[in-house]
């Protein structure tokens, strides 16, 4: 039965396994950029042919956000209003999984804006939100006029189909601009800037998990994957397998990297002078300065690292320079994701060479003004109250947990705080598990820094939305700290392994409209609902219930037709 399966798809697939494309060159995705203090657009979710470059399958189907793998970037300026109309234009599937903390609802989507010091209540950024197949939803999102400037990004979230979407390519990033002033260094404003969004294909187990979740669709698109047609599981630089980059040399490049990540598996990029997988003490050809962690500038730029240890989810500012010409692989888990080549012209020669690496040199430097949700904690004291454990540990189905519980909708909550509070979150599990936190960066600490200097990238007083370091052990605790500013309403909490957070390992904080003195207290370890004062949202899940006028159904009644039997088999078996 196995063997016709693989056939029939291998019939309906463009399922050559064609060599590796080395000779495209990187691009930026396209930008949508905001004007005159607004930025209007339309995302749309729906199914797109995907061709990665020679990848195997070569071609498939799978959901996008805005009609491409990735979607385009947005730009915006802190102050700005973003207005969003979310569209669903997936089709409904007859007999998909709707249990809770189990993969399903393959076609119910909604949009996170990941990163964004934004609030949670709706029209904002609220993933309690559900938007169902045809249906659309107007996100009104206010930048806060002081909001950092960096990098973020915009992904579905539903509860259950959020690794299906993630695993699929559906991401995009988003931008917070600099200030126009001589805020950063001429050197880094003057550089050239390359937006790179890396993704992991794993069509096994995204295969697997969408059986799991009775998504006939999906499961038809990459029936082969889960028989072992497939490929071992390798990345994407904006949509491109191993694309080409050029780089002169010894000029600099700000790397803006986002990692579109949803499994615990560091990003872990690093330079190489030879195709091997092995790192040499002279495979020093280029160079990486951090500038940035998740969107926010480090206090002791730059810093000189070796490896990119980046979490899933996570992102980096990274100033680049090359000081030989000639070929240079950028390796991700010891594969060859990028490919630079180092060239000069001929001017260049006279004044840099291999040795003279002392032209346009970084200097120290540090934002010269932090907003309020980013001021220094190390030494501040903690409101009464709350200092909470949070503990992400299990794996698998009724095991991924949080402070040993799975994830209840609706009125359901771990910890509570209120405005102005000074918080602090001891955390356990950061070794094996991704930790992200909505709303409110935080600043990490309760950790002893371990290693080389090259190879700290995370450092006691660093900001930060996601943290996972593998350097730890399993057992370890750290302490991270957040302010909660202006925002009041709901705080998610969530391992970013999709896998892990569907299955149950995501939870609520919830922070009350009200000051300390006015009613304002915190509570550890709620563990149920919250009544009183200063809620600003409705718990119970929001739903959307307005339909999409047309269709733009990418699939013929033939494919839908064949991709039904194929699931149905894939199901059964």
């Amino acid at each position: 039965m196995r063997l016709f399966l693989l056939l029939l798809w291998l019939c309906t697939m463009v399922a050559s396994a064609a060599a590796t494309n080395t000779t495209a060159v990187f691009a930026n995705p396209p930008t949508i950029e905001s004007s005159g203090g607004f930025l209007n657009t339309t995302i749309n979710l729906d199914w797109i042919t995907v061709d990665l470059g020679g990848a195997y399958p070569k071609e498939f189907k799978t959901r996008a956000l805005a009609g491409s793998v990735p979607g385009p970037t947005l730009i915006v300026s802190p102050g700005d209003t973003l207005r969003v109309t979310f569209t669903n234009g997936l089709t409904p599937q007859i007999g998909v999984a709707e249990e809770i903390n189990r993969y399903g609802e393959p076609d119910t989507a909604n949009l996170h804006f990941h990163g964004g010091h934004v609030s949670s209540v709706l029209p904002a950024d609220d993933t309690t939100l559900a938007v169902p197949p045809g249906g659309s939803y107007n996100y009104v999102v206010e930048i806060p006029a002081d909001h950092a400037p960096g990098m973020g990004w915009i992904h579905p979230h539903h509860h259950g189909s959020t690794m299906l979407h993630l695993a699929g390519g559906a991401a995009m990033a988003m931008i917070v601009r600099d200030p126009a002033d001589d805020y950063l260094p001429p050197v880094v404003s003057d550089a050239d800037e390359k937006i790179m969004v890396f993704q992991y294909w794993k069509f096994a187990l995204l295969a697997k998990t969408a059986r799991q979740a009775r998504d006939v669709a999906m499961s038809g698109s990459l029936a082969g994957a889960e028989l072992g047609g497939g490929v071992e599981p390798f990345f994407t630089v904006n949509g491109v397998r191993e694309p080409t980059l050029e780089i002169r040399l010894g000029e600099w490049q700000r790397w803006r990297i986002l990692y579109a990540g949803w499994q615990d598996t560091a990003l872990d990029l690093l330079m190489e002078d030879k195709d091997d997988g092995e790192v040499r003490e002279d495979d020093e050809n280029c160079e990486m300065q951090l500038l940035a962690k998740d969107g926010i500038y480090i206090q002791d730029f730059p810093r000189r690292l070796t490896k990119l240890p980046i979490p899933p989810g996570g992102r980096a500012d990274v100033m680049v320079r090359c000081s030989r010409v000639g070929i240079t692989f950028v390796h991700v888990l010891g594969q060859t994701t990028l490919i630079l080549n180092v060239f000069s012209a001929e001017k260049d020669l006279g004044s840099f060479s291999e040795t003279n690496t002392s032209m346009n040199p970084l200097q120290a430097w540090a934002p010269p003004y932090r907003p309020n949700y980013l001021k220094d904690l190390r030494d501040a004291v903690i409101t009464s109250g709350c200092d909470c454990l949070t503990a992400m540990y299990g794996y698998g189905v009724d095991e991924s947990l949080i402070n040993g519980q799975l994830y209840t909708p609706g009125n359901h909550f771990i910890h509570s705080s209120f405005l102005g509070a000074t918080v602090q979150r001891r955390v356990l599990g950061i070794a094996e598990h991704s930790y992200h936190q909505h709303v409110y960066p935080y600043q990490i600490g309760g950790f002893e820094e371990a290693g080389p200097d090259d190879q700290k990238y995370f450092r006691p007083g660093d900001w930060q939305d996601t943290w996972m370091d593998t350097t730890l052990g399993k057992r370890d605790e750290v302490v991270l700290r957040y302010r909660t500013t202006v925002f009041p309403g709901k705080v998610m909490v969530h391992c970013h392994n999709g896998e892990h957070a569907d299955l149950g390992m995501i939870a609520k904080e919830y922070v009350r409209d009200l000051k300390e003195g006015d009613g304002g207290e915190c509570a550890c370890n709620v563990d149920g609902p919250l009544y009183g004062e200063g809620i600003v949202d409705v718990f119970d899940v929001a739903k959307v219930t307005e339909e999409v006028s047309g269709s733009n159904c990418l699939f013929s009644l033939e494919w839908l037709s064949l991709n039904l039997l194929i699931g149905s088999i894939l199901y059964l078996i």
